[in-house]
């Protein structure tokens, strides 16, 4: 598990940043033609803020309880 955390981290990361900062023009209205489309940029930042943490925290812990919780009735079971 900490193998695999370690590896899907970095390109997690680097897609989240490329496409925040892809969408920074859109989201300060400095892109031409789409500045009515600024409150659609900051949301989509935002989202993508909040998964990209959930994907990189939450996910991973999720897994980790439910396999301990699996292995503590698996171990209860033997007894």
């Amino acid at each position: 598990m900490l193998e695999s955390i370690k590896i899907r981290t970095r390109p997690v990361l680097m897609t989240a940043f490329a496409t925040s900062a892809g969408m920074l023009p859109v989201a300060m209205g400095s892109a031409i033609g789409l500045e009515r489309l600024a409150p659609l940029g900051t949301v989509a930042i935002g989202g993508l803020i909040v998964g990209t943490f959930l994907t990189l925290l939450f996910i991973p812990l999720i897994f980790i309880w439910s396999v301990r919780e699996n292995d503590a009735k698996d171990m209860e079971s033997v007894k």
